[in-house]
């Protein structure tokens, strides 16, 4: 059996396709890039039912809770272009460490 410290970031065994759930009711997800200080990540993002105003992206970061956010099918490449990029079904972002977020939907 191998050891799963002991292997690339890259090489992570596949659980499926997670876009393929569907969110729950009144949920939705959008598709978001995410840059951190080396990464930058594409990856779906749910997001809570419209609460009156509170429907764009920035409204959630201003308004949510919690230090991490929880992003789905990730893409994660190096920042600059050089080296390989991976598939993850799963990562939770920093939000501290974030220096750029954008939605890549049309709205």
């Amino acid at each position: 059996m191998s050891d799963p410290f002991n292997r690339p970031p890259w090489d992570v065994p596949d659980s499926g396709d997670l876009t393929d759930t569907p969110p729950p009711a009144g949920y939705r997800r959008i598709r978001v890039l995410i840059e951190v200080e080396s990464y930058r990540l594409e990856g779906m993002l749910t997001l809570p039912p419209p609460e009156g105003y509170r429907k764009r992206l920035s409204d959630y970061l201003n308004y949510r809770e919690g230090d991490f956010l929880p992003i789905t099918d990730v893409t994660v490449s190096v920042l600059g272009g050089d080296g390989p990029s991976w598939q993850l079904p799963f990562a939770m972002v920093a939000r501290s460490h974030i220096r750029l977020i954008a939605p890549l939907d049309p709205a």
